[in-house]
């Protein structure tokens, strides 16, 4: 309770930290280990305290 954390997007299927893209009022995310676009659907998103 009244904590402070952020969200960090991971990929769903290497598990590693997104690139977080916005543009135009979007926001998309890019995986750099080969997995390209993910959906916001599919990410994983980790607090971070």
């Amino acid at each position: 309770c009244e904590r402070v954390f952020t969200l960090e997007a991971r990929c769903p299927e290497c598990h590693q930290p997104l690139e977080v893209l916005k543009a135009c009022g979007a926001v998309d995310y890019f995986c750099q280990h080969g997995h390209g676009l993910i959906s916001k659907k599919r990410v994983e998103f980790i607090p971070l305290v």
